[in-house]
């Protein structure tokens, strides 16, 4: 796809919906496939395949479409999880590609609230031919932006109605279409405009018609009693309306049209009439009596242009539109035209409250002056008081409606506190406080109880410093307190607040310290808090003293013990000696310390310092080694470790272990009594909305974010604040402040409110006394909200006036309600109801029983929720523990709590979750109900559906009972029946029975955990096949390095043929395996596994998996040795294949059986078993799966008295298993054997070619020697035609090895040169018979070089490229190791000759792996001529030696040579060839291209020759250049480096010629010395490699030039190399004396050369003249002395 293409895509994909556009709805799988298909998300697989047609069939309500343009969308389909909206343009593109099946979904972007969307659901409506309840009826579907126009259209054409303007379109919303309306045809009005719902009924009639049908069809409705239409989330709304709507006086406002009077639209602050004009409409509608349910549309579009939160479809606050719309209605309706300027009268206090009251209240009268006024508005007063001066400040502030508090029970806590007293007293405490509190608030509760509890005028306590506003503890919680002065031993100490230091002690060490701030949440049950008391304030920050922590430890085990302690020392110039003196003084008090154990020799005690200056700097000393030294607390943090002797820390841990247990018991006596006193007391009464109105009206601190400005402190201050009601309005409206908003949590409170029907006294909460008397309330309506916080739905309750009745208001949806059933009409609070009978029906009277054999007994039943004796309260902060081996997770019991109990008479008994996090609660309690648990209901939970967004009662179950869906939900449906009955004992009387049958037991029921436990037995299976898969990785370790350093090889040349081999290796591998076969089933017995280890038979057979695993597994792993170059990638992919292909097929073997019920799996499943019965890691993860599997069901068995254990060696076991893994251990076998036999397979791949007939005459003439002389018989190895082609990835084949013919005779040193990548390493391998030759053969005297070496082992010695040797071994063992393998019968002398030859004997008896390369390197070579093999194979042999072993290598080949053995050399060192090799071939691209001896190589294809110049100077080298090219026009630069030059010299000039010119021209170059020398060996080798292809060095003949430092050392160093015997004459003699003479320079010296011998030019000549630098000016008056060596 082209980039433009796919730009396009993204850009109509990004485009938002316009008021009018057309978008398609698509599936959302295929859309989101397409994507990925063209590009435009990334994809995870390779080849994204194209997703095919559009399927629209699958989005479409096939009963719900009535025409192609108006297709319904199925009801549950979700955006995104099912379709997606594309622009129709996109769509139309996507028509050129792919194909559509059914037809296309579109929709319209139309207005929803202030934002642009596209329509998905169609409105559904019906048109009736006419009113008459049989007339015929069409289902249709439009959208809310349909015209009426067009569905007049739609009626015309659908019943054939002719057209006619006296016909009107009419609308009955309810579901009998009974009641028409007129629809208002309004100039391009819409579905949406006009007050059409879901399911209406449409019909077209005339409006006489319509008259009289009306007139026949009347129903009358009670006034009051209409529903209102939720409009999309709008039951808050809804409820509202109808709590306003049922207030007298409001309605008669507004039914008597009075409001239309009133209504200031010039009022800035209101919203210019448009609110009140709506909600009058509404009003009237609702009290018309003429339909049940009506929409309140336009009172939604009013409310939402002036307040947009109310606009769209979320949820809101039913509370906060009620006080919209009131202040809506006031200000539309307030009759102050103009607002006057009114100044806040100050309070200076010398106003009494009815004057100041009284003077605000006029004032806000005179801008504020409405019938909603009148109703609902009122006058609270409000007293704020300064802590700090007392100063009280009064305001008196109108109200429209009362927000209260719910005064919720705190969460109390006890806390343990350990109280360390200055004097050394140490005592626990036991202290009740608000667990959200603060630390302050602890410790000022716990100074609280030191004071006398019958203090009278004692001061209100400061509340509770928590971020949640409650109550403090109530005054029951008080009685049961402890009272610490009553207790034994109190001696009258009084606790202050500022003097006591809260520190958490862990591992008897202050942990940390509490600030005053710090939550009371943070701390976990099992801390120690402990509370120091301290000789100064801790408020005062400026005294000169600090504390120091003392930590207290035994001398012996070094461990601390007992509590820390504080010592006070100064905070300024501190020394060791005051903390010493400090510890002496508090020492006594808290460790048993007698004057006896002072005085003995040893201290009992000895103090040290420890001092951090940071992180990783602590230094601990002595306190008397510092007792000068001054510690510098700003710097350094310190504290203070005591060593105390055994002795009195025995004595200490004595005493303390006595008051614990007094402790205990005193503990334990104290709760007992406050438990009676509680069972006693019985469940407290529920709050009444009175104690709201207490909470409400009680005095609070403010908190330090509200503080307040004190006038006299001029300066903000903390202030209490205390609110009275003062004037009270005609209609109170109170809310509840059920929503719980901190700053770390969002909740709803579920408090049960009590509130009277009738006579509601609000009097004492009343200040203003003329209000006192006519403080009494009932009544009208209830507005509740059901569900959570984050969602839920509204009803109303409310009494019409008209008949006087409650009903409730749910929607559109109008019921009657038992007046008592108003505020607790719940089911949740039916079942708290004591009266309220039995859940079941069990134990009902005259009940028919459930057994006939075996009646139940019925017990006595609690009448309420009960507290049990044992109850403790749910700790959120505990930590549960992991018990692995039953996969649980086990929690302590304190940490769920004890929750509100109650037993029924059938014995079920009950919890009350109400003040529980159910989740936790469920999750932490499963350890302890585990199978005692079986269902629950919940109630409130909230559900949407298409129409409604309502609450509804949740029904658990635990689906491990199997009776439990049922039994639960006939629970509910008991519930439900019985609270529809007002009178309990008459509810007694009805209920509903279910009753099971019982069913067939089959195999997927034998355990309660047969998913799970088929699972868990997945897990054991795969964890012993992971354990396992090591195996074949360990096994190919040691077979990979001998493989790839050539070791196998070189074993099987010795003589070793490969059946023998691999079955020692087998043998040998199998025992080892064997060993951890046995430590597996020790492991089974010593831990007692019951799925291995409970019957003979199961082990037996356990037993046969894993050993028939190593038997197939081990020689699968021979087969794959040689794909491998290097033993850790084996090691890796080994482990990776054998663990992943057991875990693949098992998962695959276990997901086909988990869905055995689908038609066609099970046969599949089949095939796929036998299939993966190939694998033997699938044989033993699917084996011990079975075997576990017959295990449990044997057990299952046992319970019912039946036999159900399967043998396990039979064929639906295991007994295909076995026999599988052992063909495959045997096939495997046979396989690595075949792989290394001396087959040679037809070749069927490759052509290979004739060979090249240009080539060199010399290795024409040696082709020609091996393949037609009979010459060549005296050759010990014959190369014929060797050919090797390989075949690379692409697929193209490579000639490796082109057409060789050589031969070695005895005495011969053959030389095999080239660079890598020529086939040197391919011909050796072929040679050695490691890889078969495509065409062409080796011979070892005439005879297959394989076959030689088998039948004569020792014939053949070889050194590969590689060291070969165990590492393991010493160089002695490893001598002696092949030379049994060779057949060498006096194997020590021969061993020890070895040895002394390559000068190894102190070497001998050390391990090879300690050697270094290049000794490694001699081994090899003295293990290739062991026993004194005809044919020595040399594979770089002295790669890494230093100069003195390579000599002994160079020693020992020249003497093999010496004694006829043909020797065959690799190397890249052509000084090492040109001293061993008798003869030389050079390879190029798999050819040879040269032949001969050394000298015959470098004689005919050298260059000529090399002059090397020394010159004094940089100046002198354009000198020398120039007069170099003049006499020597055909000479080149090879080198230039520094003022060393280097030229390559034609061999057609003589030596003379060239001598005689550098003589007489050395003084003008200013030559220091030169030298001449002839071609080398290395010029020669490399001026060949340069043909090679794909190689480094292809242009080596343009490097020469160009790149002439690289070139010169080797340049350098085979100038000097002897060559042969006769080059190693020497010639020297002194050159005569004479004086230069400027005019016949040149003769003079020409006349000197003459005299030299002439030599012979094949000869290789170095000669070098060397003398003394000297200037040019001096150059006449000196002797020139010249040396010449030649």
């Amino acid at each position: 796809m082209s980039s433009d293409q796919l730009e396009q895509y993204k850009k109509l994909l990004s485009q938002e919906p316009l008021i009018g556009d057309t978008w398609v709805i698509i599936d959302a799988k295929w859309f989101e496939h397409w994507k990925r298909f063209v590009g435009i998300e990334k994809s995870d697989e390779q080849d994204v395949t194209d997703p095919g047609p559009m399927d629209f069939t699958k989005l479409i309500d096939p009963s719900e479409t009535d025409a192609k343009e108006h297709i319904q969308l199925r009801s549950d389909a979700v955006e995104g999880n099912d379709y997606s909206f594309i622009p129709e343009k996109l769509y139309k593109k996507l028509l050129d590609t792919h194909k559509k099946i059914g037809p296309a979904i579109t929709r319209k972007a139309i207005h929803q609230g202030y934002s642009v969307v596209v329509e998905t659901f169609l409105v559904p409506l019906r048109l009736r031919e006419s009113r008459s309840p049989s007339a015929k009826t069409k289902q249709i579907y439009r959208s809310r932006q349909a015209r009426l126009l067009d569905l007049k259209t739609d009626f015309i054409r659908e019943f054939r109605t002719p057209l006619n303007s006296n016909y009107y379109l009419y609308s009955s919303k309810d579901e009998k279409g009974l009641n028409w309306e007129i629809i208002d045809e309004a100039n391009g009005a819409v579905i949406e405009d006009c007050d059409i719902i879901k399911n209406a009924y449409i019909t077209y009639e005339s409006r006489s018609l319509a008259t009289r049908s009306a007139c026949l069809s009347k129903t009358s409705y009670i006034p009051g009693l209409c529903g209102l239409s939720n409009l999309g989330n709008t039951c808050f709304m809804n409820s509202a309306l109808q709590c306003l709507s049922n207030i007298p006086a409001l309605t008669e406002y507004f039914l008597s049209q009075e409001y239309k009077q009133h209504i200031n639209k010039d009022n800035p602050l209101g919203m210019k009439g448009d609110v009140a004009q709506a909600y009058g409409e509404l009003v009237y509608e609702m009290w018309s009596g003429k339909t049940n349910f009506c929409a309140p549309k336009s009172l939604k579009h009013s409310v939402a242009r002036y307040a947009p939160q109310f606009s769209g479809y979320a949820q809101q606050d039913s509370q906060e539109f009620m006080s919209f719309l009131l202040d809506g209605l006031h200000e539309d309706l307030n009759l102050i035209k103009q607002k006057p300027y009114v100044q806040k009268q100050d309070d200076d206090g010398t106003l009494d409250d009815t004057t100041l009251a009284n003077h605000e209240w006029e004032s806000y009268r005179k801008r504020n002056q409405s019938k909603i006024h009148d109703i609902f508005h009122g006058q609270i007063k409000s007293v704020v008081q300064c802590l700090t001066c007392k100063t009280k400040g009064r305001t008196f502030d109108p109200i429209c409606f009362l927000s209260l508090p719910l005064p919720h029970k705190k969460k109390i806590r006890t806390f343990k506190i350990d109280y360390v007293r200055l004097n050394g007293i140490i005592k626990t405490y036991y202290v009740k406080s608000d667990e959200h509190g603060k630390m302050n608030n602890l410790i000022q509760v716990f100074c609280d109880r030191f004071q006398p509890q019958d203090k009278s005028n004692h001061e209100e306590e400061e509340p509770m410093d928590t971020d949640q506003k409650g109550p403090k503890l109530d005054e029951e919680e008080k009685e049961i307190e402890e009272d610490f002065t009553k207790a034994e031993d109190y001696d009258g100490h009084q606790p202050r607040k500022d003097y006591i230091l809260p520190a958490e002690v862990y591992n008897h060490r202050i942990h940390l310290q509490y600030a005053d701030n710090a939550n009371l949440t943070s701390i976990m049950e099992r801390d120690q808090i402990v509370f120091y008391e301290t000789a100064d304030s801790l408020k005062n920050g400026t005294h000169g003293n600090i504390l120091m922590p003392c930590v207290f430890r035994e001398s012996n085990s070094r461990q601390n013990f007992g509590i820390p302690i504080y010592l006070t020392v100064p905070r300024q110039k501190c020394t060791g000696k005051d903390i010493q003196e400090s510890l002496q003084k508090r020492i006594n008090d808290f460790l048993p310390i007698s004057s006896s154990d002072s005085s003995d020799k040893q201290p009992s005690y000895t103090g040290s310092c420890v001092l951090n200056t940071n992180y990783h700097n602590q230094q601990t000393k002595l306190l008397s080694s510092i007792a000068d030294e001054i510690i510098d607390f700003s710097r350094t943090t310190a504290s203070v470790v005591v060593d105390v002797s055994q002795s009195v820390a025995d004595e200490y841990k004595k005493q303390e272990k006595e008051k614990l247990d007094k402790e205990e018991k005193r503990a334990e006596e104290e709760k007992r009594k406050i438990q009676e006193k509680r069972n006693q007391e019985g469940k407290r009464s529920s709050t009444s909305l009175l104690d709201c109105f207490g909470y409400f009206t009680s005095k609070e601190t403010l908190s330090d974010d509200d503080l307040w400005y004190c006038p006299d402190c001029k300066q903000l201050k903390k202030a209490t604040k205390k609110i009275d009601l003062w004037l009270l309005p005609k209609i109170l409206i109170v809310q509840l402040k059920r929503f719980n908003y901190t700053r770390y949590f969002r909740d709803k409170i579920d408090l049960l409110i009590d509130c009277p029907l009738r006579d509601l006294d609000l009097s004492p909460f009343v200040l203003n006394p003329d209000e006192k008397l006519k403080a009494k309330y009932d009544l009208i309506g209830v507005s509740n909200h059901m569900g959570n916080l984050g969602g839920g739905h509204y009803t109303a309750h409310a009494k019409n006036h008209n008949d006087q009745k409650w009903h409730t208001f749910d929607d559109s949806y109008v019921s009657d309600v038992n007046e008592n059933d108003v505020i607790t009409r719940h089911l949740d609070d039916r079942l708290r109801n004591s009266s309220f009978p039995n859940i079941g029906t069990t134990c009902m009277i005259d009940a028919p029983p459930a057994s006939t054999t075996d009646p139940y007994k019925c017990g006595e039943d609690d009448k309420n929720f009960y507290e049990p004796p044992d109850s403790t309260e749910y700790n959120q902060g505990a930590r549960c523990s992991e018990c692995f081996t039953k996969a649980l997770q086990i929690c302590p019991a304190d940490s769920f709590g004890r929750p509100p109990t109650r037993k029924t008479k059938s014995g079920i008994v009950l919890y009350d979750l109400n003040n529980f996090p159910l989740n936790e609660y469920l999750l932490k309690s499963h350890h302890a109900f585990t199978d005692n648990r079986y269902g629950g209901l919940t109630f409130g939970e909230q559900i949407e559906d298409d129409y409604h967004n309502r609450s509804h009662a949740l029904v658990w179950f635990n689906n491990k009972g199997y009776h439990a869906l049922p039994s639960y939900l006939n629970v509910m449906n008991n519930l439900i029946l019985r609270s529809k009955i007002a009178d309990p004992k008459t509810a007694a009387k009805f209920g509903i029975s279910t009753y099971s049958h019982p069913f067939t037991l089959n195999s997927d029921l034998l355990s309660q955990q047969s998913l799970e436990q088929r699972i868990s037995d997945f897990g054991v299976a795969i964890t012993i096949l992971c354990a396992y898969s090591f195996v074949p990785a360990a096994v190919i370790l040691y077979l990979v390095r001998e493989y790839v350093t050539q070791e196998k090889r070189l074993i099987f040349i010795c003589g070793v043929k490969p059946l023998v081999y691999w079955l020692s290796t087998f043998i040998w591998d199998l025992v080892y395996y064997m060993i951890l076969i046995s430590l597996t089933i020790a492991l089974i017995k010593i831990f007692n596994i019951s799925a291995f280890n409970s019957r003979v038979m199961t082990t037996r057979a356990i037993f046969c998996l894993l050993f028939l695993y190593g038997w197939s597994s081990i020689p699968l792993v021979y087969c794959i040795v040689r794909l491998f170059k290097d033993t850790g990638t084996a090691f890796m992919a080994s482990f990776c294949i054998w663990m992943f292909s057991g875990i693949l097929t098992c998962i695959a073997d276990l997901m086909l059986t988990l869905y055995a019920w689908v038609p066609g799996i099970v046969r599949v499943q089949t095939i796929l078993s036998r299939i993966f019965l190939i694998f033997p890691p699938y044989c033993l993860g699917s084996g011990l799966v079975h075997l576990m599997r017959n295990e449990l069901m044997a057990d299952f068995g046992l319970t019912v008295d039946a036999d159900l254990y399967v043998n396990p060696f039979s064929m639906t076991l295991v007994g295909d298993r076995i026999i599988a893994m052992i063909v495959v251990g045997v096939l495997a076998l046979i396989m690595t054997y075949v792989l290394d036999l001396d087959i040679r397979l037809p070749n069927i791949f490759y052509k290979v070619p004739p060979p090249e007939t240009a080539v060199d005459k010399d290795v024409m003439e040696e082709r020609h020697r091996i393949l037609h002389s009979n010459e060549s018989n005296q050759d010990i190895l014959q190369a014929k035609n060797l050919t090797k082609f390989f075949r690379r990835t692409t697929g193209q084949s490579l000639l490796a090895v082109d057409h060789l013919c050589f031969g070695i005779s005895k005495g011969q040193c053959f030389g095999l040169l080239g660079i890598n990548g020529a086939g040197k390493t391919t011909t050796f391998k072929m040679i050695t018979g490691d890889v078969h030759p495509t065409s062409g053969d080796c011979l070892l005297y005439e005879k297959q070089i394989r076959n030689q070496a088998r039948e004569h082992p020792g014939s053949i010695g070889y050194c590969p490229q590689f060291d070969a040797v165990d590492g393991y071994l010493t160089s002695r063992e490893a001598l002696m190791c092949y030379a049994k393998l060779i057949g060498i019968t006096d194997r020590e002398h021969v061993v020890n000759l070895t040895l002394r030859k390559f000068h190894m004997e102190s070497y001998a008896n050390r391990v090879i792996r300690t050697y270094s390369g290049g000794m490694r390197r001699k081994l090899s070579v003295a293990l290739a001529m062991l026993g004194q093999p005809d044919l020595i194979l040399l594979d770089e042999p002295t790669n890494g030696m230093d100069p003195g072993n390579r000599r002994i290598v160079w020693n020992n080949i020249i003497k093999a040579k010496k004694q006829d053995k043909a020797i065959l050399l690799t190397s890249h060192s052509m000084t090492e060839c040109d001293v061993l090799c008798s003869r030389l071939a050079i390879m190029v691209n798999g050819q040879f291209k040269c032949f001969g001896t050394p000298q015959h190589l470098k004689h005919r294809f050298g260059t000529g020759y090399y002059l090397k110049l020394r010159l004094e100077d940089e100046t002198s080298i354009q000198i020398a250049s120039d007069i170099i090219q003049q006499y020597l026009p055909d000479s080149h630069m090879t080198e230039r480096h520094g003022t060393r030059l280097e030229y390559n010299i034609n061999k057609s000039h003589s030596l003379s010629k060239i001598f005689g010119f550098i003589e007489t021209n050395k003084t003008l170059m200013n030559v220091i010395d030169y030298s001449l020398s002839q071609t080398t060996l290395e010029h020669v080798f490399l001026r060949f490699a340069s043909k090679q292809r794909d190689n480094s060095i292809a242009n080596l003949e343009d490097v020469i030039v160009d790149d002439t430092t690289s070139i010169a050392s080797s340049t350098i160093q085979s100038s000097f190399v002897q060559t042969t015997d006769k080059a190693n004459n020497t010639f020297s003699r002194r050159s005569p004396s004479f004086v230069q003479n400027q005019n016949d320079n040149s003769s003079q010296t020409a006349a000197d050369l003459r005299e030299l011998p002439v030599i012979n030019s094949c000869t290789d000549l170095v000669l070098n003249v060397d003398r003394p630098p000297s200037s040019i000016s001096n150059v006449s008056s000196q002797q020139d002395e010249h040396v010449f060596r030649i």
